[in-house]
């Protein structure tokens, strides 16, 4: 279990880092955080559902999902551009 956390805060902390090299602000740079790791743990889940069910695969739905609001909250607090969704 220890493991399993050091490998998450390791993981946070580097994408923290990655999200503070495009110049944004603290606030975005936690809201993006905070994303990533709630999505990450609902795609923890689903693809580990979709290893083992071969009947239903609703990975690709939730990738949808998950630029699409992504976007619209990187897009709320005016990232656009090379730094964001759109181009």
């Amino acid at each position: 279990m220890l493991s399993i956390l050091a490998g998450v805060v390791v993981s946070a902390v580097a994408v923290a880092l990655l999200l503070g090299s495009l110049k944004a602000s603290p606030l975005v740079i936690l809201i993006g955080l905070a994303l990533t790791l709630v999505f990450s743990f609902f795609f923890a889940s689903v693809a580990a559902n979709a290893i083992a069910t071969t009947a239903r695969n609703p990975v690709s739905g939730m990738t949808m999902l998950t630029i699409i609001i992504s976007c619209v909250v990187l897009l709320r607090f005016g990232l656009s551009g090379s730094t964001a969704c759109s181009s």
